[in-house]
């Protein structure tokens, strides 16, 4: 009755977990951190990369686990859930978490956001197939365990309609037997989807595919148009592959995959970059006052290196020649 899914970025991960930050911050949505601020996660993860000089590459790690509109659970047990997840993964040990429920949907589900850095070693964060299989097999267990929950059945190679007729012949397609159309454009489409950041992108990519995208204004559908003028509208894309092509939810991933790419990056560069700028001007500020200060004295270097070793004995006090006037120098 849940499904854990790693959402994979278009531009090799870059991007800026600011952004996300924003986008995930929705009313009524329960947050807690775990090494990090729950409200302020983002600072918490750039401070750890700068730390250890690895602001390059993928920013985050961004999970979703979905729960099933009729699971019987309430948004707190889910939150829960999701906080149990992230503490008994042992690839998440020593990585700052941020675990985030929302209720916005029908069904309830949590995001889960893990640096690329790790607090502890600065060691960038990894998860192989097998590992993240491995975290799906333990969730389902635990749910089973402590709620009673069946496992959610996996979809069967990429088809999920119910029509025996179509099942049958998307799946000689997929094993070469025959052409399908359908088939093709579902590929097409979800290739495309993941390597755009905006409808005018995805409609460019789709182009070079000999694929046009009519955007309804009115509803929440979208057709799309082969090169032969077939057609097939997006709530049929729907039913027949389980994975959303409508408006809304290509909207929503085209967001995502806006936050992951390198102009993400580039603005924490120039943040961190305006920030080491600021703090170096300071310094430099400091050395010249106390630059002036000893010219104003007219001390010798081996004067102010007198003053210094003075400095740690507070029970001395070092007076300059040209500020003596006569008076007996002692401790």
């Amino acid at each position: 009755m849940a499904i854990i899914k790693a959402i994979n970025s278009s531009s090799g991960g870059t991007g800026s977990s600011k952004g996300l930050e924003n986008y995930l911050d929705k009313e009524k949505s329960l947050k807690t951190g775990i090494d990090c601020d729950c409200d302020n996660w983002s600072s918490d993860f750039r401070l750890t990369k700068a730390i250890y000089n690895k602001l390059e590459g993928r920013q985050y790690k961004h999970f979703t686990q979905s729960f099933e509109h009729n699971c019987g659970l309430t948004q707190e047990q889910v939150h829960k859930e999701g906080i149990k997840l992230v503490e008994s993964c042992k690839q998440f040990k020593g990585f700052q978490a941020v675990i985030i429920t929302h209720n916005d949907k029908k069904h309830l589900h949590n995001h889960i956001v893990i640096n690329s850095v790790s607090l502890e070693t600065g060691k960038k964060f990894q998860m192989s197939n097998s590992q993240l299989q491995t975290l799906k097999k333990n969730m389902t267990e635990s749910l089973k365990k402590d709620y009673n929950l069946e496992p959610t059945k996996a979809k069967e190679n990429i088809v999920k309609t119910q029509r025996t007729k179509t099942y049958q012949v998307l799946k000689k397609a997929k094993e070469g037997n025959y052409n399908s159309f359908v088939l093709d454009l579902g590929r097409d489409i979800t290739d495309s989807l993941n390597q755009s950041t905006t409808k005018e992108e995805l409609k460019e990519k789709l182009s070079e595919k000999n694929i046009e995208m009519d955007i309804s204004t009115t509803h929440n559908t979208i057709m799309f148009i082969t090169k032969d003028k077939k057609k097939i509208s997006s709530k049929k894309l729907n039913s027949i592959f389980g994975v959303n092509f409508d408006k809304n939810s290509l909207e929503e991933t085209l967001k995502i995959n806006s936050l992951e790419s390198d102009e993400g990056l580039k603005e924490l560069k120039q943040e961190t970059n305006l920030d080491r700028k600021i703090g170096i001007d300071k310094l430099r500020e400091q050395e010249i006052k106390n630059s002036k200060k000893c010219e104003k004295l007219k001390l010798t270097q081996e004067e102010r290196d007198q003053i210094e070793k003075d400095r740690i004995n507070p029970n001395y006090k070092y007076i300059p020649k040209e500020k003596f006037n006569g008076r007996s120098r002692g401790r």
